[in-house]
């Protein structure tokens, strides 16, 4: 993933020659660290690892996602910490990429006082340094864990009425495509790959924008139905786990995206879109949200046959967002503020 990730960064630089150091610097993370702690559980000793990535200290402050899960690679955390070091300077904001995963079994993540006592573990070992983490694979957004920790609950420090907001971010980056592709979005066929918060949150912009969303997935396999309803669908996540519960047509997530549509979503896993299927894909507009939702050893071929919101842009609301939160932490900013710090930013860089 990682070496694909730096071979299509390569060649952009070496497209604007960049000295090499500068390239060097750019490629590789300044930091990796990785740290093991044990923790007793039912009688047994249990070994946990956690690891951190910094992209870059070349500004003052860090910020990037922590992540929980069963399978954490080092190849992904260095790919994202660098996703975010451009993201921000993008913004112009003051951090530059981070992330973060503690790896854990099921069991562990699920018991909220386990994954409690890891979290606070783990951030024990950066409490002193200037950097930002905020809750993503496996928290809740009310989770909050200490000074280094920014909440996206607005009781808790978060972004005054944060699922609007973002939704206006969103549908600015849409309305842009729009004008540039002479796109009409209006009764268009939709498929979101995903059904977590960021997916639901897209659901609704598209729902509004009056486009048909038929299909949705998740790790147990993907559905598509023409009567899907945002609330059925927040229930069913709730109570039984799953969209595939939805009276509809099962398939597998390999088979939602290479369904025919008008816009495809990509709001689950990186390098959904791969040298093995990217000639399969029919969907006329892609929606990257997911870093790397595209592989980037097939992005450059398949982005001349098919228009394509690239991730870089379609995250910027939500990394936005996260880089005022960690403001916040030091900066008593007033909701008036950081709405202003917010609609300026997005519509300088457009």
């Amino acid at each position: 993933m990682y070496q694909e990730y730096k071979n299509y960064f390569l060649n952009i630089c070496n497209e604007v020659f960049l000295p090499e150091g500068v390239i060097s610097l750019i490629l590789e993370p300044e930091l990796i660290l990785i740290k093991k702690f044990p923790f007793e559980y039912e009688g047994k000793i249990n070994l946990f690892k956690g690891i951190k990535v910094v992209h870059s200290f070349i500004k003052p402050s860090q910020l990037g996602p922590l992540r929980i899960k069963s399978n954490i690679t080092l190849d992904e955390l260095k790919m994202i910490s660098s996703f975010f070091t451009w993201q921000n300077f993008l913004l112009n904001m003051p951090f530059t990429g981070l992330c973060a995963g503690i790896e854990a079994e099921d069991r562990f993540i699920k018991n909220t006082k386990v994954r409690k006592f890891l979290t606070e573990k783990f951030l024990s070992f950066f409490k002193d340094e200037p950097l930002f983490f905020y809750p993503e694979i496996g928290y809740e957004e009310s989770e909050v864990y200490g000074e280094n920790f920014t909440a996206k609950v607005f009781e808790m420090g978060g972004f005054f009425n944060r699922k609007e907001i973002l939704k206006k971010g969103i549908k600015i980056i849409m309305d842009k495509f729009s004008e540039v592709e002479d796109f009409d979005y209006k009764n268009k066929i939709v498929l979101i790959q995903g059904s977590g918060k960021v997916s639901l949150t897209l659901f609704e912009v598209m729902k509004e924008q009056n486009t048909k969303v038929i299909g949705l997935s998740d790790t147990k396999g993907a559905i598509i139905s023409d009567s899907l309803n945002y609330d059925e669908i927040v229930e069913l996540k709730k109570s039984r786990g799953s969209v595939t519960e939805i009276k509809g047509e099962r398939l597998t997530n390999a088979e939602l995206i290479e369904r025919e549509c008008d816009i495809l979503i990509l709001a689950g896993p990186s390098n959904v879109i791969n040298k093995n299927n990217f000639d399969k894909i029919k969907a006329k507009v892609i929606f990257e949200i997911a870093p790397s939702g595209i592989n980037y050893e097939i992005y450059e071929e398949f982005s001349k046959k098919n228009k394509i919101i690239p991730d870089i842009i379609s995250v910027l609301p939500f990394t936005l967002i996260n880089s005022i939160e960690a403001i916040k932490k030091n900066i008593n900013l007033i909701t008036k503020e950081e709405l202003k710090i917010y609609d300026n930013t997005l519509k300088n860089i457009f």
